[in-house]
Formats: structure tokens, sequence, C-alpha cells
């Protein structure tokens, strides 16, 4: 059933006509193919799926939706979705295809090829992959697989114009309302952090996983293609200590991606936002206690207490608002958490009289139910759940998989560390 070289594809519209020129990948969901839009012979990518299975055509419609609504939200620096539209395979179905922007430049595995990136080149890739990653995460997405074969480059004159494709793991993961926790474990060995990799009960997903990826990106990108594969076949783990690898690069630089590419969650840092700010040469403020949620940090000043609950243009109930991400339900209450100073350096968490849903904080790897009278953090990083669902809505994930019991919607408590002067601190 698949599209061949000479084949056209329509456009949704009816407009125009793609004409299929080179087949360039084969994956485990989909093909993709170099298509010229026939008007005006514009090179384009086209992603169609393996098969007709239910779980592959939800995932690519879900990937263009995705791209549409970064497109909207005007984030920098990521692929744009052209077309979604579908075509009459030789059996007589219906076929759909994502029809994208064709990204300028080559993929940064590619370049590695020749040898190790520069510094100063390393160095403004992976703050613009940083910063267009921040607007992604504000969106409400999350990548999942940032490596050098997912980031192109086109060397305009010295300036480094940098896009990010294939949001395909992203896409399926933000296809559901009521999980954060996926059943296929997703990403590459070496650029995915261990918690995306090696979940007892699936692969936990937060900004983290990003973070951890850029950073070890960066890396690669230093050492170079030979050089890389020699570096990861010694095995390393996390966290990256470039330190003593890469002696002569700026120290600075170095300190980032080791904090970025810490083992724990709670080591790296807080947000894209704050790994951008680090890489273009600043230290971020860790000395106040922050609530990240939707890729951004809340610092909580004051005497507390705190309320976290649903955004609402109506009626804004809550001192930190986050965003419901069901289109037709309403899984978090305007009043759902409460955050209270207990002791010094400690913070209590308790569910909002009358929220709908409970709140459940992440002990030992295990959520557990927050008690009535609330569960003490401590002065560690902690992930809060508002709602957990015991039996999933679906069947099954869009890989096919059975779906596990987790949480709806994770925000993040990062307490207190440093004095804001060095960037390890507290990692």
């Amino acid at each position: 059933m698949s599209l061949k070289v000479g084949d056209f594809i329509p456009s949704s519209s009816n407009a125009d006509d793609y004409e299929v020129k080179v087949e360039l990948a084969r994956g485990g969901f989909g093909t993709a193919y170099l298509v010229a839009r026939v008007s005006d012979n514009t090179e384009l990518i086209a992603k169609a799926p393996n098969d007709l299975k239910n779980n592959l055509i939800k995932a690519l419609k879900s990937e263009h939706k995705v791209l549409d609504n970064l497109q909207t939200k005007n984030v920098p620096n990521v692929a744009r979705s052209v077309d979604m539209t579908e075509y009459t395979n030789q059996m007589g179905n219906l076929v759909p295809v994502l029809i994208q922007e064709k990204a300028p430049g080559k993929p940064l595995d590619k370049i590695m090829e020749g040898g190790p990136i520069s510094e100063t080149d390393c160095l403004e890739i992976i703050t613009k992959v940083a910063e267009a990653l921040t607007g992604v995460h504000e969106a409400g997405y999350i990548h999942r697989d940032i490596s050098p074969d997912n980031i192109f480059v086109e060397d305009l004159g010295g300036r480094n114009e940098v896009t990010i494709i294939d949001f395909g793991i992203a896409a399926m993961k933000a296809e559901y309302d009521t999980h954060v926790m996926v059943s296929m474990i997703a990403g590459k060995w070496y650029f995915s952090p261990p918690e995306q990799m090696h979940g007892s009960r699936g692969a936990q997903v937060s900004i983290g996983n990003d973070i951890f990826s850029t950073g070890a990106t960066a890396i690669a990108l230093l050492l170079g293609q030979s050089e890389f594969a020699k570096y990861k076949d010694t095995h390393p783990t996390p966290p990256y200590d470039v330190h003593n690898l890469l002696p002569n690069i700026d120290q600075h630089f170095r300190d980032v991606i080791y904090k970025s590419t810490w083992e724990e969650r709670g080591g790296r840092f807080a947000t894209m936002e704050d790994m951008a700010k680090a890489l273009g040469g600043g230290i971020p403020d860790e000395s106040l206690p922050r609530i990240v949620a939707d890729g951004s940090a809340n610092v909580l000043t004051g005497d507390g207490p705190w309320i976290i609950g649903r955004k609402c243009d109506i009626d804004q109930r809550a001192d930190i608002a986050v965003k419901e991400t069901s289109s037709d339900k309403n899984y978090i209450s305007r009043e759902h958490v409460e955050m209270s100073i207990e002791g010094e350096g400690i913070f209590r968490a308790k569910k909002c009289p009358g929220a709908v849903n409970d709140v459940y904080i992440k002990n030992n790897g295990r959520w557990m139910k927050v008690p009535a009278n609330g569960y003490p953090l401590g002065s560690r990083h902690v992930e809060i759940a508002l709602g957990y669902t015991l039996t999933p809505p679906k069947e099954v994930d869009s890989d096919g998989n059975k779906l596990q019991p987790g949480p709806y919607k994770v925000i993040e408590f990062f307490p207190p560390k440093g004095d804001g002067t060095t960037i390890l601190t507290g990692v």
C-alpha cells in the first residue's frame, strides 16, 4: 500500500497535487517521502502510515494537530504542517497523509560525520533548541525524542538556523487527556533519561525528558560522530560529566551539560527556560520554592497558602493556574491543591475542599493518594498529580498497548536550593 515515485497525492482542498519524488525513510510507524507541490514545485515532506491500523492513523492526525497548534502559538524553529490530506491506495482504501515543510539544511547527525562542531556553533544551536522547546512546553507538549537526527541546521553566513522535526512521539502522548504515563518505552538510549527508558509501569514523561536530551545532544555535537561512537561504547551513565572528556570547553557550558543530564529529575533544570538562560551565560535563581506547571516555573513568595487549580478566564480562583488538556471534561478543579508552609523548609500539599479529583504524590517511584490532612513534602523535588485514574478510560493507547493506571495532570515542586550564585548548587 506504499506510495511510489511518480504517484500524486491530492491536497485536502483539491486545489493542488503533491508528486512523490523520493522515498526518504521507513520507520516503525510510517514512511516519509520527498514530494513536490505541482503548482510551484516547492519541495515538501509527506508522512504516511505503514498500514491502516487505527493507532497509526490517530498518531499521524495527532501530529498534525500538534504542529498546527505550535504554529498558531508562533513557537519558533519547529517544523510546520502544510496539509492533512489522504490518497486512495491500490485496495481502494483512503490513507491519511501529513504534508509538512521540508526543513532547510541538514540533520545534525549528518553534519557530525565531518567531525566535532565548534563550541561556538554548538552553543548557538543548543540555545536555539532550548528556546524552541521552551515554547513547545508552554504550549503543553513534550517532544520526547530530541537527538541530532531530529534537529536540522542551515548555516546562513555564520548564523545557524535550527529546525526541530519529528513530533510523532509527542503527538501520540498528547492524544490522551488522562495520562502522562505511556505504555511504550520510546526514545533513544543515551539521549533519553532513565525514567523515560526504564519505567516499570510505563515510561515517565515530563519536560525533564527534553532537558536531559538537549544536554546529551550537546555532547554528541562537541565530540563529532567518530569520537561520540567511541564514547557511547564506554556505556556512560548520567549525569554525563564531560569536564575531563572536553577539557577545553568553557567551564560554564560543561556545568550546564552536567546539570541537564542529572540522573534524577529533581537535579536537572526546573524548566527549559532555565536551561536556555544558563546557556546564555546566566544562572537561574533556584533560591526560592517553585511550582512547575505547563513548562513554566511559578515562584512561591510570601507566607502562603497557595492555591493551585484550573485556568479559568471567567472565574480564576487559583494563585497558580494550570491548563486543562481535555476538550470536553474538567479533570482539574478551580481550587485543586493547597500548598502551605509547615515549618522551616517544609511544605505541605493537600486536596482543596470540593476538588473533583484526588491529589497524588509520587513517593519512592509510586503514586500514593494524599490523605485528608495533607502530605509533608520535605525539602526535595516532588511530583504532584492533579487526578489519578485507576481505571483508564480507553482500553489501549495509541501504540496499541493496554493503558496502565496513572496520573492525569502532573505538576512539580522544586524546593529552594543554593543562593543563585552557582549553577551546580543542589544538584
